[in-house]
């Protein structure tokens, strides 16, 4: 089945880094490598523009990941049965360094682990119609129950309702039960997250740079997504 990788890459000092899991990525999926960062884009495409899979997208600076997913990609995911979207990550302060080193292991690795790792995910999908979407585990680390008690605040609740009335769903957000998981990345079957794309989303309507740490309508689709 008709299959694509999508992947956002800022952060210039660390993008070599993601170039082992690509790799892993089989010759028959297509790869669709996004970045807002001229130098990283640079590297990128120093380092690809050969690879016949591969094609290489610049986008503007505005939304980050979840606007590569719902503008820049839009049109490319509707092509596609199956689809994984990926980013890169970068540590808030020091003392959350190696936490966040182990979570971008954790979702790398649980999405990108090997060529036939990847296969194995589609085929699950195949043999089973009503999986829609596949996260990595949750994540772990020394700090991170610091912020797995902030998840649902209000401002990210309140948010949340908002983008189901863009998208006009009626579905019931339990406050206190934390559906989802944290970091936009996982393997889904288009026809199941295909409500998103309803709502023509565009680079305005997200926030300008620096975007808050917490409660954005970013966050909001973040947490909308298994439903």
């Amino acid at each position: 089945p008709k299959t694509a990788v999508i992947i956002y890459l800022y952060y210039e000092d660390s993008v070599q880094s993601y170039y082992k899991w690509i790799s892993n990525i089989p010759q028959e999926i297509d790869i669709f490598l996004i970045s807002a960062n001229k130098n990283t884009y640079k590297k990128i495409v120093d380092s690809y523009n050969n690879r016949d899979n591969i094609q290489i997208i610049f986008k503007g600076n505005r939304g980050r990941d979840v606007s590569a997913l719902l503008v820049t990609a839009a049109d490319i995911i509707k092509e596609y049965k199956y689809f994984a979207f990926i980013h890169d990550k970068k540590s808030i302060a020091p003392k959350y360094q190696s936490d966040t080193n182990e979570w971008i292991e954790n979702i790398w690795q649980n999405l990108l682990e090997c060529e036939e790792y990847i296969r194995n995910v589609v085929y699950y999908f195949e043999k089973n119609p009503y999986a829609g979407m596949i996260f990595p585990p949750e994540r772990f680390g020394d700090n991170f129950h610091e912020w797995e008690y902030s998840e649902w605040n209000n401002e990210d609740y309140n948010q949340a309702l908002v983008v189901q009335n863009l998208l006009g769903l009626d579905l019931k957000i339990i406050k206190e039960d934390h559906c989802f998981s944290i970091g936009t990345a996982f393997w889904a079957r288009t026809k199941a997250i295909s409500p998103l794309y309803k709502y023509r989303w565009q680079d305005n309507s997200f926030p300008v740079e620096p975007l808050a740490d917490d409660g954005t309508i970013s966050h909001a689709i973040e947490r909308n997504f298994p439903y």
